[in-house]
């Protein structure tokens, strides 16, 4: 007889989420479904976690040293999207469910074992796949904890040129270098005028500042430029793992100064794209089926102005790397991988479901962080223009102004970056869930029809894993939910599967 041994697992992504998934609402809902199953909850496990607090996630490592430690027979979620958050989830569920666990979904109405219909395992990998793609993007937009250092406005690293690390009072600190710091304003001063190439500003600061170059090699080298350029340190931030933070340093240029140089940065690189007229855009998609090695491209233009794109192994000694492959050809290898996906009208409105319910979800989430940030930006726009108020009655000296100033203006600079890359991750969810549910419907036909070249990639990396080919060949492996397929095929009589040649 199989036990009945269960654990319930409540989570959700905010302190304030409601509408039936707080931790409460979870718990009374499984075991309510532990009751009419037959179930014994024998261990609960509620916690919450903040979209803009990761490290709150390994809570959920010791709910998976628990399930290790006193294997329960079920175990149950509220939804799919409770039970994993990343690979690292998902790989877990995966490992559960063959060492036999019965996972249980109550809010999907999706009970997932070890013998389940290929059809089930394909509607939780389908799920996870929606959670897990939305995860990775957010998680590189919402703020993340900061230790006290970073806090108190520190850079933790190295200075970079034109500034020395010291210590002061116990305490590391980083002081302006008065030996390099004019090296740094000057050449963020001769940039802006668009006079100067790199090679003739760095020949222009080489002869102004000779005794710079002799004591900082690295920092003065030609390749150095762009990066000290697009270095925000410079006008008093500094960016950690992807965020920008309010530095406690002295600024060595003024915010406008940085964004002058940034725009000229932006017109030189899309001069060059111009110039280019494309992209290679299938470069780093597949490896040389013979070697494994990467492909590289190559773009050459005819006597008659015509722009023509090629790829090839990038592996001198390989046999393949002498044949050449066109970009045209390239597009058409990998459409017999697609011709060969079929899914059935129900299982379309399956994934039309799961998609409508996910997008609910993930809307809840974006306008609740919009929200926050919102009110995060009015606080500081707020406490900007008493700042000024204050500055035009006499009462804030200029200096004090001044220094407040360019601090909000900081934070509120952050801020905005963060709604902005709120919006691009939630476009690109828009997108992917678009692009999703067309390759469910026909992969093939979308992909035959797109004549953008950036969409018929995104469609081969939605569906294929580790594609591999030698310019007539190709082989690869189908990503989730795509590879529960050819299990579904065995199952049912609803599509068939054609062979696959070239």
């Amino acid at each position: 007889m199989k036990s009945n041994r269960a654990f319930a697992i409540f989570r959700v992504s905010s302190k304030d989420q409601k509408d039936g998934f707080s931790p409460e609402a979870q718990q009374r809902a499984a075991q309510e479904y532990a009751k009419a199953k037959g179930l014994k909850i024998e261990k609960e496990f509620s916690f919450h976690e903040t979209a803009s607090d990761w490290s709150k996630r390994h809570e959920f490592a010791k709910v998976i040293e628990e399930v290790e430690r006193l294997k329960p027979t079920h175990l149950i979620f509220h939804k799919t999207d409770r039970a994993a958050r990343d690979s690292h989830g998902v790989i877990m569920l995966e490992k559960w469910i063959d060492i036999g666990i019965t996972l249980h979904f109550p809010g999907d109405g999706l009970v997932v074992h070890k013998s389940s219909p290929a059809s089930e395992r394909l509607m939780l990998d389908m799920t996870l796949m929606l959670a897990k793609h939305y995860s990775r993007n957010l998680q590189g937009e919402i703020m993340k904890g900061r230790n006290e250092r970073i806090l108190s406005g520190w850079y933790p690293g190295k200075a970079p040129i034109g500034y020395k690390n010291t210590r002061a009072s116990g305490k590391s600190i980083i002081l302006i270098d008065k030996e390099s710091s004019a090296y740094v304003t000057t050449l963020f001063e001769l940039f802006v005028t668009s006079l100067y190439s790199y090679d003739s500003l760095h020949k222009e600061l080489m002869g102004r500042y000779p005794e710079v170059f002799s004591s900082y090699p690295t920092g003065t080298s030609r390749r150095y430029v762009e990066k000290i350029l697009t270095n925000p340190f410079y006008y008093g931030a500094f960016l950690l793992n992807g965020n920008l933070h309010i530095g406690s340093h002295e600024p060595l240029i003024t915010k406008k100064l940085f964004d002058e140089a940034q725009t000229i940065l932006d017109i030189r690189k899309g001069k060059y794209k111009n110039r280019e007229r494309g992209k290679l855009v299938f470069l780093g998609f597949a490896r040389c089926l013979k070697c494994e090695a990467a492909f590289t491209g190559e773009i050459k233009k005819s006597r008659h102005g015509h722009i023509y794109h090629y790829y090839r192994c990038s592996n001198p000694k390989c046999e393949a790397q002498k044949k050449v492959i066109s970009e045209r050809t390239f597009t058409r290898l990998w459409s017999p991988a697609l011709k060969d996906l079929h899914y059935p009208p129900e299982m379309v409105e399956l994934f039309r479901n799961i998609l409508l319910e996910h997008h609910k979800r993930e809307l809840e989430l974006f306008q609740e962080n919009v929200r926050e940030l919102n009110r995060e930006h009015e606080e500081l726009t707020n406490k900007l223009h008493a700042a000024y108020d204050d500055k035009i009655k006499g009462v804030l000296p200029n200096d004090m102004f001044n220094e407040i100033f360019q601090k909000l203006q900081i934070q509120r600079h952050d801020i905005e970056d963060k709604l902005r890359g709120l919006t691009a991750a939630d476009d690109d969810y828009i997108e992917f869930g678009a692009t999703l549910i067309e390759t469910v419907a026909n992969a093939w036909i979308y992909y035959e029809n797109s004549e953008n070249l950036d969409k018929k990639r995104k469609i081969l990396e939605t569906i294929l894993s580790n594609p591999r080919t030698d310019g007539v060949n190709i082989q690869f492996d189908y990503r989730k939910p795509f590879d529960s397929l050819s299990k579904i095929e065995e199952e049912t009589e609803w599509w068939r599967r054609g062979e696959l040649s070239l």
